[in-house]
């Protein structure tokens, strides 16, 4: 059973009634068959594996999900961000990665390319390629390895009348967790991808056009994935990475590491929250290994970090009937943050770890408020706000969630009832600690 915080100081714990035996059980059950169906398959050929599941939670336990980003000063009432973060250029990149950098990236489809994605969300992968100068043409580029360099493209079928709202979102929520020091993957905003070999929906049609591998196909604001740097760490016994509940339950055992762990942890839940991440299901976090190089085994592994991956399914209202709503500037603009700010429960809607609705500690609220406080701060911060938006070529679309002043607005005011659960008029407002 699944255990909740209750008092950094005595490190007592009590038995939370949200996640049941029978519920964990089953859960934990299922997966494992599914582990078994595929061997593995969905792994990384080069992941560290923990031997069985005692061994992962021990990683949780070490694991860290904040560091205190180059741009950020803390002082003695919050955070103060620096010139040195480019929200709309984002984490430094070089190599291939600067090819993905551009309005228009280039790739080419193969026949070791045709294998059917995971879940619901139109995407596929491919080879990048790159315009050579003199014969004008495209040609394939190697990565550090020598090898092709394969990316992975979240993208909208061309001539439908919506855009996949995933393209938009992820790359915003990726930037902004990035931005304010929490671990996340990489997404490019790309305004044009020109696939060589691909039809117009690789996903749902998954073969080798040959038409466009002379006159490519193109995709308008796709979004293109590179992983966060470090060795994936996946358990023997479990097709998953972590759960939000696991991470609440389980810290360091020093007393003062212990402490700021557990608020950390508390302040990414609360951020899930603001950004309405429905998708939370423990194969969408990842445990990494930063060590160089990377150790025998997972056990061994000495700098673990936790992320949120797959954060397309955020800024909208979670899931409505059979469908999860999602970058929806009306409806998301309009839920407040919190559901009953007198005792710090967000007002999170129907995800797939409900732990992440439970109430906030005030260790974990100041953290994220001082955060977003420094980030949202004069016109630097606003423009901060504005260029989330911006990287994910959001203005692309002809609807109010392509409007970037409007988003910007929602955003500052979703931050302020972080810093403020109970309004301006009452900042010495605190939650329980």
């Amino acid at each position: 059973m699944v255990r909740e915080f209750d008092s950094v100081h005595s490190g007592r714990i009590s038995l939370g009634p949200t996640y049941s035996f029978l519920e964990a059980f089953v859960k934990r059950s299922i997966l494992a068959g599914m582990v078994l169906l595929i061997a593995h398959g969905s792994f990384a050929a080069d992941a560290l594996i923990a031997k069985d599941d005692k061994s992962r939670i021990e990683i949780i336990r070490r694991g860290k999900v904040w560091e205190k980003p180059e741009w950020v000063t803390e002082t003695a009432s919050g955070y103060e961000f620096s010139s040195k973060l480019d929200v709309l250029k984002g984490s430094p990149v070089k190599g291939n990665s600067l090819l993905l950098e551009k309005d228009d990236v280039y790739c080419q489809l193969t026949d070791k390319d045709l294998e059917k994605g995971n879940g619901k969300t139109p995407k596929f992968k491919c080879r990048l390629m790159q315009m050579n100068a003199k014969t004008g043409k495209p040609e394939l580029v190697l990565d550090e390895k020598g090898k092709t360099d394969d990316i992975k493209i979240k993208y909208t079928v061309p001539g439908t009348v919506k855009y996949n709202p995933e393209v938009f979102a992820e790359v915003v929520g990726t930037r902004l967790l990035w931005a304010l020091g929490f671990g996340a993957d990489r997404m490019f905003g790309v305004k044009r991808v020109h696939c060589y070999g691909c039809t117009s929906d690789p996903f749902n049609n998954l073969v080798i056009d040959p038409e466009t591998l002379v006159n490519p196909m193109v995709f308008t604001a796709a979004a293109i994935e590179k992983k966060a740097k470090g060795t994936e760490i996946v358990a023997m016994n479990a097709a998953e990475g972590w759960e939000f509940s696991e991470a609440m339950a389980n810290y360091p055992a020093d007393a003062s590491e212990g402490h700021y762990q557990f608020k950390y942890r508390d302040s990414l839940r609360l951020l899930m929250s603001v950004l309405q991440h429905t998708d939370n299901k423990a194969e969408n976090q990842r445990m990494l290994c930063l060590d160089k190089p990377a150790p025998a085994t997972a056990e061994l592994c000495s700098s673990v970090q936790l992320i949120v991956q797959d954060i397309g399914t955020s800024l909208g209202v979670g899931l409505t009937g059979l469908k999860i709503n999602k970058f929806d500037y009306p409806k998301w603009s309009q839920k407040p943050v919190w559901k009953d700010a007198a005792s710090c429960k967000p007002n999170y809607g129907t995800s797939l770890d409900s732990s992440v609705a439970r109430a906030v500690s005030e260790y974990g609220r100041d953290h994220l408020a001082k955060l977003l406080a420094g980030f949202i701060k004069g016109d630097a911060g606003r423009k901060r706000v504005e260029d989330l938006f911006r990287a994910a070529n959001v203005e692309m679309r002809n609807d109010e969630s392509g409007n970037v002043q409007l988003w910007a607005d929602a955003f500052i005011a979703k931050a302020k009832q972080v810093i403020a659960p109970a309004g301006e008029a009452n900042s010495a407002f605190k939650c329980k600690m």
